[in-house]
């Protein structure tokens, strides 16, 4: 199976790699920030495909706790991998100077973002 790496899909996916999240967590990781009936229906896709179950909390019922099958992680794994690999052709093509200053002004948005 090829996995598109800039579908809608993987981005909202790349929010659920961790098994055993509750949807509310999902929800804060996904790239869209979306609200909780649009990550419903996200998660409610991703199950279809088999590639996530989801359950509720042992401890609160009212808490749906998300896990990952071995499909969704397989994926999960197939994702990074291609997306490991485009970076590096992008890093490379832009040179050890280009990239440093790439790294240096990502490191400076993921400050002000987890400051936000």
């Amino acid at each position: 199976m090829r996995v598109a790496p800039y579908s809608r899909m993987t981005a909202s996916f790349s929010g659920v790699v961790q098994s055993g999240l509750p949807a509310s967590t999902v929800n804060s990781r996904t790239c869209e920030k979306s609200n909780a009936p649009r990550t419903a229906a996200m998660l409610r896709a991703l199950e279809e495909k088999g590639m996530l179950r989801r359950c509720a909390d042992s401890y609160d019922r009212r808490r749906v706790v998300v896990h990952l099958t071995e499909l969704g992680r397989q994926t999960a794994e197939q994702m990074h991998t291609t997306l490991c690999a485009h970076v590096q052709r992008v890093l490379e093509q832009l040179g050890e100077q280009d990239s440093r200053e790439l790294i240096r002004l990502l490191g400076r948005i993921t400050e002000i973002e987890a400051s936000a």
